[in-house]
């Protein structure tokens, strides 16, 4: 029972792959920094960026920074939502 929800868990496509409306395999570059649980996030960042500037950013990217950069993105979609002036930026 165990390993039949382990496989269901896999099942669920990357916040990348939904958004394309792609199918989400093992060999998906993006699963690990965007989970199917920050989807909303990932929509925000979309709306800026675009999968495939996303795409290409986490391809830039060192292996070891990618963890960063998918942070650094989404935090990016978010300010962008919450305030489309200022994001990020504090007075």
């Amino acid at each position: 029972m165990e390993n039949k929800d382990q496989g269901a868990a896999q099942n669920h496509a990357c916040a990348s792959c939904k958004q394309q409306r792609r199918k989400c395999d093992e060999t998906c570059e993006m699963a690990p920094y965007f989970p199917a649980s920050r989807y909303s996030e990932f929509q925000n960042a979309n709306k800026i960026f675009g999968v495939s500037n996303i795409q290409k950013i986490m391809a830039m990217a060192a292996p070891d920074q990618r963890q960063a950069a998918a942070e650094s993105i989404l935090t990016e979609g978010n300010a962008r939502k919450n305030d489309p002036v200022r994001a990020v930026l504090e007075t």
